[in-house]
């Protein structure tokens, strides 16, 4: 499985006035389909940290090329996003 973690914004860096997101692409090397967890931090500007996660199916090598994609969004003002 081929992980690739990209964000539009340039560093990575998100200011008060964005909503920070996260754009998560998965390869799946092998015939067979594959169900995943992706689970991710996120830190306020005021140091509270909540913990998230979402499923995702990945299909198999032969369906799709094995791709699958994922979006990890915020609303909220954030400081700092980190994938488990």
């Amino acid at each position: 499985m081929d992980v690739q973690v990209t964000s539009k914004e340039a560093g990575n860096i998100f200011y008060a006035a964005e909503h920070p997101s996260l754009h998560v692409r998965f390869t799946n090397r092998q015939d067979a389909p594959a169900k995943l967890t992706i689970s991710w931090d996120v830190t306020d500007f005021h140091g509270k940290t909540t913990s998230h996660s979402q499923k995702v199916t990945v299909p198999g090598k032969g369906t799709n090329g094995g791709a699958a994609e994922a979006w990890i969004r915020w609303r909220n003002r954030c400081w700092a996003i980190s994938m488990r």
